[in-house]
């Protein structure tokens, strides 16, 4: 089946930066551009193991969708915990996990050793004073690809927690960003933008957003 021109975008932004946040609205392709970007980096990286954490309702829609787009091997991780030790020491190429077993499983998913973790819906953790939050940070992979097609409620917080999640290093660029555009007012301390704005927008309101999401970053990376 062939991909539309911006899921094609899609697939070689994330192959291609390697951890990356995909945003697009719900029912766009999220699912099928990471499993696309994950063939790309198979064949580009010689990536061999790819977790993919999503909730419990969909696992098995990743797995039907897997079987559709591409000929790699895909199991289900679930049943009770000696059976899901055995799946996840002998990985097919894509692992299906949920978020409703990461605290339980969180040792035998840093034994598996993904090269790309997938996180879909990761609304799910937007909350990052979560014990799910929390234990999914401590994943490691070289490779991690963020879903999302929730809203984050226009809180840079929610944003935050979903980057550091698995893309922290794509914050960087937007930190150095950000951090150009303030400078603290000698006499109040206070955070003031260093560029003009529309009359629309209240400039010491996003000033303090700004410095709240670098400060945010700072403490939680």
């Amino acid at each position: 089946m062939p991909l539309f021109p911006y899921q094609i975008r899609g697939v070689f932004f994330a192959a291609c930066r390697g951890r990356v946040i995909l945003a697009d609205d719900m029912g766009l392709g999220k699912t099928i551009q990471a499993i696309a970007g994950a063939e790309l980096l198979r064949r580009r990286r010689g990536i061999e193991r790819v977790l993919v954490v999503a909730p419990a309702s969909v696992k098995y829609q990743w797995k039907t969708e897997i079987e559709k787009f591409c000929d790699l091997p895909a199991q289900v991780i679930d049943g009770l915990l000696p059976h899901r030790k055995q799946l996840y020491a002998n990985p097919t190429f894509f692992s299906l996990t949920s978020y409703e077993l990461v605290l339980k499983d969180i040792e035998d998913m840093h034994n598996m050793r993904p090269d790309l973790v997938i996180l879909d819906e990761a609304q799910r953790i937007r909350n990052w004073a979560t014990a799910t939050a929390r234990t999914i940070k401590q994943l490691k992979s070289r490779y991690a690809f963020v879903l999302t097609g929730t809203p984050l409620e226009n809180k840079l917080e929610e944003l935050c927690s979903a980057d550091v999640a698995r893309a922290a290093d794509v914050l960087e660029p937007i930190k150095r960003g950000l951090s150009t555009l303030l400078r603290r007012d000698a006499q109040t301390q206070r955070p003031t933008l260093t560029i003009p704005l529309p009359e629309s927008v209240t400039a010491e309101r996003l000033a303090r957003a700004i410095s709240g999401f670098l400060g945010n970053l700072a403490r939680h990376s």
